[in-house]
């Protein structure tokens, strides 16, 4: 599990460090306050390819990095500094047994890197095979990322190292032209409908009706039972009358709820809730092991279910061995999370509270374990960043 993570240079972050995470953590603070963009952070820090998924994640207008692909790489940087490498930091576990140091920096084109870069790639094949097709091709040398990583793993018996150097071009669309990495060259795409491979619910995304059967029926050809009927137990957290779920495949995949005494109904007649609880919930049982990012994770859930849901979630969380990471503008969302995790997963959920420092303007995270924050709601204290 993250416990620390130490952003720099990354959107609204100039240099931040939170230290702390549990199991389940909650997120909350002020509009632009950076819940999104810390989100973003633990993307792009597991894996620093991730960058160019963000401009979708986000919902950029394409016509932007048609028309200027500098521009887009620049928003990633604080105040669009892109002469400061973005770097993130990363610490596993209370024992510190995984670090990741990743630096991330902006080139106009390939020719612009430093010599101490260059002298990597000089040999390259290629390197010369991409530079050449654009020269063929009439375009531009585009602008390109340079990813430095450097992580280290100890445990009691062995000490690893590994260091990745690579480049990624860029091209007009705003995609990754190529990645080169270790002198091979890797075609790597990005495309919208791709997000659902990373392990976040944006807020404004819903699953497709596709995706959700996609994902409903890995659950079912793994034979995981158990799983299934976690399924039926959220969508009944909203609606306690859905007794089946079904999948067919009538064009494309879809699925299919039946209510008491009902006909089965295709999901997307049952509301946005049920669509973006059902991406939540697929999501978490078919990527254990692994983090969950959830945006304003209240959208769609009535005050009166959110204890059940967060009841779900922890224990979930732990069966699976996932961390949460979740965001909120909601108070009724901050209650129920308190009160379910103070009184069955005391160890398991913190919360941390996002502001800017009146002092220096920079951006600081506050932790409050479960007891504290339980304390500061029942006095009504400050807690979503009103500093």
């Amino acid at each position: 599990m993250i416990k620390d993570i130490e952003i720099q240079n990354f959107r609204c972050f100039e240099h931040t460090k939170i230290e702390g995470f549990e199991r389940v953590n909650l997120i909350g603070g002020k509009n632009n306050a950076g819940k999104t963009a810390f989100l973003e952070a633990l993307i792009v820090a597991d894996n620093p390819d991730n960058i160019l998924y963000l401009k979708d994640l986000r919902r950029e207008a394409p016509e932007i990095s048609r028309v200027l692909p500098e521009q887009m790489l620049q928003n990633l940087y604080f105040e669009q500094k892109s002469n400061r490498a973005i770097s993130f930091k990363i610490k596993n576990n209370i024992n510190i047994d995984f670090f990741i140091n990743t630096s991330i920096a902006f080139y106009e084109d390939f020719f612009s890197l430093p010599e101490e870069s260059l002298s990597d790639f000089k040999s390259s094949e290629s390197i010369d095979r991409v530079l050449r097709s654009f020269i063929e091709q009439g375009s531009n040398i585009p602008p390109i990322l340079e990813i430095n990583s450097f992580s280290e793993k100890m445990d009691s018996e062995n000490f690893t190292e590994n260091i990745s150097h690579h480049i990624l071009f860029v091209d007009t669309e705003g995609y990754v032209k190529a990645v080169v990495n270790s002198g091979l060259l890797y075609p790597f795409t990005t495309h919208p409908e791709n997000l659902h491979f990373l392990p976040i619910v944006p807020v404004f995304t819903n699953r497709s009706r596709s995706e959700i059967a996609q994902d409903y029926e890995r659950l079912i050809l793994q034979e995981e039972k158990e799983q299934q009927s976690e399924v039926l137990k959220a969508f009944q957290i909203l609606d306690p009358n859905i007794e089946k779920i079904e999948s067919f495949s009538l064009g494309s995949p879809n699925l299919y709820l039946t209510r008491t005494g009902g006909r089965r109904l295709p999901i997307a007649l049952f509301g946005d809730a049920i669509n973006r609880l059902a991406g939540i919930i697929l999501k978490l049982l078919n990527n254990n092991s692994s983090i969950l990012l959830i945006d304003e994770i209240e959208n769609g859930i009535h005050y009166t279910n959110q204890k059940e849901f967060w009841q779900m979630l922890f224990r979930l969380a732990t069966e699976l061995d996932t961390q949460i990471f979740a965001t909120t503008h909601s108070i009724e969302m901050i209650r129920a999370f308190a009160d379910v995790g103070l009184e069955h997963y005391p160890e398991q959920g913190a919360y941390f509270e996002l502001f800017r420092s009146p002092r220096t303007d920079k951006i600081m995270g506050v932790k409050r374990d479960l007891e504290t924050l339980d304390y500061a709601l029942k006095h009504d204290k400050e807690v979503r960043g009103e500093r």
